[in-house]
């Protein structure tokens, strides 16, 4: 093994939201692939299918169990993807144990000024939880306040994924992360056929000489 090459995927879509498979088939293929550890990261979303606040408890039992039925395998974590364009509430979150939450479209919006102080409080708040941006990009942020912005996500230990599905690491502002920085790695996977295709991902790690320890490990 390289130093990198490594055998997680921690961005993954269950028929629990939009993905096309359920999670136990997902963890076959996973294992079939020698994949070591993977992540399900189902939206949590009432603009487009996903787990609410109804279903949540029901979601994190259902792949804790699975965690546990699959242990001598690989290694399975719950996490979670926040649609901010639609939850505004992040509270519930917070009552349960995900090993990652990852916020989506926190930069897209009008608003995002708003959502990013609402992302900081949270992880003020639930300090020992693994908090992330979703295929983010900086595209609303302009360049008086991007140092602000990575002032505030490196202060605070939040971690920027490096999605293959978007290959948002392509955006410019990618250019200015570095070993600073947090990351973590998903092939944003709702085939299974998409499972563990994360060489985008690395590839970018690789040509920025960001050393492969600064990827999360859960």
């Amino acid at each position: 093994m390289t130093s990198f090459e490594i055998k997680r995927d921690f961005h993954i879509h269950t028929n629990f939201s939009d993905g096309f498979s359920s999670a136990e088939e997902f963890i076959n293929f996973g294992i079939e692939k020698n994949i070591e550890q993977i992540c399900f990261t189902d939206h949590y979303s009432y603009f487009k299918p996903g787990v609410t606040d109804e279903t949540m408890t029901h979601y994190f039992d259902t792949i804790q169990r699975l965690k546990e039925k699959f242990a001598k395998k690989i290694q399975i974590f719950v996490g979670i993807e926040v649609d901010t364009s639609s939850v505004t509430d992040f509270s519930k979150l917070g009552y349960y144990s995900w090993d990652l939450i990852l916020f989506e479209y926190v930069f897209n919006l009008p608003t995002w000024d708003r959502i990013f102080s609402e992302v900081r409080k949270f992880s003020h708040d639930f300090p020992n939880k693994n908090i992330g941006f979703a295929h983010t990009r900086f595209s609303r942020v302009t360049h008086a306040k991007f140092d602000e912005v990575m002032s505030v996500i490196r202060e605070k230990n939040l971690i920027i994924e490096l999605n293959t599905g978007y290959q948002n690491y392509l955006d410019r502002w990618f250019n200015y992360l570095d070993e600073e920085n947090r990351f973590s790695v998903g092939s944003d996977a709702h085939y299974l056929e998409q499972l563990g295709n994360i060489s985008g991902a690395l590839n970018f790690l690789k040509r920025r000489n960001i050393p492969i320890d600064r990827v999360i490990e859960l």
